[in-house]
C-alpha cells in the first residue's frame, strides 16, 4: 500500500515538477539562509580557466591523511589537481607564478566524504515543515507543534497556491493526534497538510480540506488515512513546491554540506525523479561538490550500468555508484530486526518482540546474486544484528551461486548492533561498514533504559571492534535525520557520550586519526574513488577542508567546535566564511 510519507511526497512532487522545463536563475544564499532568486551569472565555482595551466599554492598546516607522506606546510594545485606537497617556502620559490592562498594558522585536510545520506531529501527538508519531536525536531507537545508551524511561515515564503507540507509528526510524543484546529491556528489562509512519522495518516487544516473537496471541513475524516491521499484525484490537488524551488533547494542543501567541509555527498535510494532533479541541478551549476547516487531497486535496472563500479564516471556532478537495499527498520524506532528482544517492547507487542525482517532469505540472495552478475556495488540497510546475520548468509549464498569473487565492497549501512563475531565474518567476506554513530549521543540514554539495555547499548556502533577486526568503516549522519556535521561525528567516535553526558561504551572509542580516516581515505575507498580523492596526494583532486584548528591538536571533546573556514572542490571554493 502506498504511504503518504515524506519519501513518497519527495518522489511524487519531484516527478510532477519535471513535466515542465524552464530556465532557472542562479541561487545565492547562506548555508542556512532563506532561498532567494537573483540575476543569473556564471557560478564562480565553475568558471573554467582557458589557455595556460592555472596554478594555486596553498599555505597552511597540511594534514595529508596519506600514510606514506608526513604533514607539510604547502600544497601546489594545477587545474584542480594536486601537483605537489611540501614546504611552502620551497614550493613558492620553485613556482613563483602560482597564486598564493595564504591560510597560515589554519589546518588543511582532504575534503570530507559522506558515508551515507540523502541529498535530495535534505533539499526537501529545506522546503518542508519539520514536525518531528526531539531530538530531530522540537514538536513534543501541541503548543510546540503550533509554534513550530508558525515559525516555519515566518521564515519561508510560499508561492501563491503552494501548500505548506509537514512531515514527521509523532502522535505518541505529542500526547494526542494533531487536529484541524491545531493547524488552523498556524494559518487559516494557507493550506496545510501534516503527515505522521509512520506515513499512515495525515491531518489537514480547514483550507486544505476545502481544496480536497470537503465543503464542510468539520465533517471530514480526521486523521486522513494514507489510502485516501494516495488516490490520484485527491493527491493531484496537493500543490507542493515547483521545479525552480526544488532546484534552489538542492543548491541550498549542497551548500549546507559544504559548510561542514563535505566535498562528496551521497543520495541513497535515489528514484528516477530524484536522479533527474540532481542531474539538472548539477547541469545548472547549482551543486558545488559531487554526489554519489545509490539507486533504489526500481530505478537501478534502467540507470545503473552493468560494469565494475570504478568505471562509473561523474556527469553533471553526479555518479551512479550502486544500488540501495533494505533489510529492516531502525533501532531507535524499535523496528530493527534483533537476535534478542528489545528491552521494553513497543505498545501492542509481547516481551519476545525483536523486530522482523522485511524480506525472506531467498529474495535477498537472488537480489545480491543479481548485483554480482551486474557488477553492482550494493549498500544494504541492516541496523539490527539479526538483519546483519541475514546479510552475511545471503551474501555468502550469492557468491556461491554466482561463483564470483569480484571485489564489489558491499556496505552494511547503519549496522548499529553488529556483533564481534559478525565483524570477523564481514572481514572474511569483504563487507564494509558505514556506521550511523551519532545516535550514541542523540539516543544513547534512550537505548540504555528502553531499547537495548545497558549491556547491548554499550556496544552500539562498535568502532573499536570494527578496527580490531580489520573491517573498513566510514561514519555518516544519515542526513536529513541529523545535519551532515562531520566534525561532530569525529568527536563522537573519539568520545562516546550521550546527550546527558553519560559515557556509553568508552571501550568502543577510536583514536581521532581513525575517525578522520573514516571520513577521508576509508570513505573514498567505499566509493571506489581512492585513486582520485580521500588524501592530499599528488595526482588526486584538490578537494580540501580548511579548518581553524587541526582535529588532532585539540581535546577530542572540542572537535565539533572547530570552525570550517572554507571548502574547496577540485581547486574551486564552494564554501568560504
Amino acid at each position: 500500500m502506498f504511504l503518504f510519507c515524506p519519501q513518497n511526497v519527495y518522489s511524487l512532487l519531484t516527478w510532477a515538477v519535471y513535466s515542465k522545463r524552464q530556465s532557472l536563475p542562479e541561487y545565492r544564499g547562506g548555508a542556512r539562509g532563506i532561498l532567494t532568486l537573483c540575476t543569473p551569472e556564471p557560478p564562480a565555482a565553475y568558471i573554467q580557466k582557458e589557455g595556460s595551466l592555472f596554478m594555486e599554492l596553498y599555505h597552511a598546516f597540511v594534514r595529508t591523511m596519506d600514510p606514506a607522506l608526513p604533514v607539510y606546510s604547502g600544497v601546489l594545485v594545477e587545474d584542480g589537481y594536486i601537483l605537489r606537497t611540501g614546504d611552502f617556502a620551497v614550493l613558492r620559490a620553485t613556482h613563483p607564478d602560482a597564486r598564493v592562498e595564504d591560510w597560515d594558522g589554519a589546518a588543511l585536510l582532504p575534503g570530507f566524504i559522506d558515508g551515507h545520506s540523502h541529498l535530495s531529501a535534505v533539499a526537501w527538508d529545506r522546503l518542508l515543515w519539520d514536525a518531528r519531536p526531539s531530538p530531530e525536531g522540537v514538536c513534543d507537545n501541541p503548543a510546540a507543534l503550533r509554534e513550530s508551524g508558525q515559525e516555519y511561515l515566518r521564515t519561508h515564503t510560499l508561492p501563491h497556491d503552494t501548500w505548506m507540507l509537514g512531515f514527521g509528526c509523532d502522535s505518541a510524543r505529542l500526547g494526542r493526534l494533531p487536529t484541524r484546529e491545531d493547524l488552523d491556528e498556524i494559518s487559516g489562509q494557507i493550506p496545510i497538510l501534516l503527515t505522521a512519522e509512520s506515513g499512515e495518516w495525515s491531518v489537514a487544516n480547514s483550507q486544505a480540506l476545502r481544496l480536497l473537496g470537503y465543503d464542510r471541513p468539520e465533517e471530514a475524516p480526521s486523521p486522513l488515512p494514507a489510502a485516501l491521499l494516495a488516490e490520484p484525484a485527491i493527491s493531484a490537488r496537493v500543490k507542493g513546491p515547483g521545479r525552480a524551488q526544488l532546484l534552489l533547494a538542492v543548491a541550498d542543501a549542497a551548500r549546507l554540506y559544504a559548510s561542514f567541509g563535505v566535498t562528496t555527498m551521497q543520495d541513497a535510494r535515489s528514484t528516477a525523479a530524484e536522479l533527474n532533479l540532481l542531474a539538472e541541478a548539477g547541469h545548472q551549476g547549482l551543486i558545488g561538490g559531487e554526489v554519489a547516487c545509490y539507486l533504489d531497486e526500481k530505478t537501478a535496472p534502467d540507470h545503473l550500468p552493468c560494469q565494475p563500479p570504478a568505471q562509473n564516471p561523474y556527469h553533471d556532478r553526479c555518479r551512479m555508484a550502486g544500488i540501495k537495499l533494505m533489510l529492516d527498520g531502525a533501532v531507535h524506532k524499535k523496528t530493527a530486526w534483533l537476535s534478542h528482544p528489545y528491552q521494553s517492547p513497543p505498545a501492542g507487542q509481547g516481551p519476545d518482540y525483536r523486530g522482523a525482517p522485511l524480506r525472506e532469505d531467498g529474495e535477498i540472495t537472488e537480489l545480491l546474486a543479481h548485483c554480482i552478475r551486474c557488477h553492482w556495488q550494493p549498500v544494504i540497510h541492516a541496523d539490527g544484528d539479526a538483519a546483519i546475520d541475514q546479510l552475511l548468509r545471503c551474501w555468502q549464498a550469492a557468491r556461491t551461486e554466482t561463483g564470483s569473487r569480484e571485489e564489489l565492497r558491499p556496505v552494511a549501512v547503519h549496522a548499529q548492533t553488529v556483533r564481534r563475531d559478525q565483524l570477523e565474518q564481514m572481514a572474511e567476506l569483504g563487507i564494509l561498514a558505514s556506521f550511523s554513530h551519532d545516535p550514541v549521543y542523540y539516543w544513547g540514554d534512550y537505548h540504555v533504559h528502553s531499547v537495548l539495555g545497558a549491556q547491548r547499548a554499550a556496544s552500539l556502533s562498535p568502532l573499536a571492534w570494527t578496527l580490531e577486526a580489520g573491517v573498513g568503516f566510514t561514519l555518516h549522519q544519515n542526513a536529513p535525520a541529523a545535519p551532515p556535521h562531520t566534525l561532530f561525528s569525529i568527536q563522537n567516535a573519539a568520545v562516546r557520550r550521550t546527550r546527558s553526558g553519560r559515557p556509553l561504551g568508552p571501550e568502543q572509542t577510536v583514536p581521532v586519526q581513525a575517525a578522520l580516516e573514516a571520513v577521508t581515505i576509508q570513505a573514498a575507498r567505499q566509493l571506489f574513488e581512492e585513486g582520485r580523492k580521500g588524501s592530499i596526494t599528488p595526482g588526486k583532486l584538490a578537494d580540501f577542508t580548511l579548518l581553524e584548528a587541526d582535529p588532532l591538536a585539540v581535546s577530542p571533546d572540542r572537535i565539533a567546535d572547530i570552525r570550517v573556514l572554507a571548502t574547496v572542490k577540485a581547486g574551486r571554493f564552494i564554501y568560504r566564511t
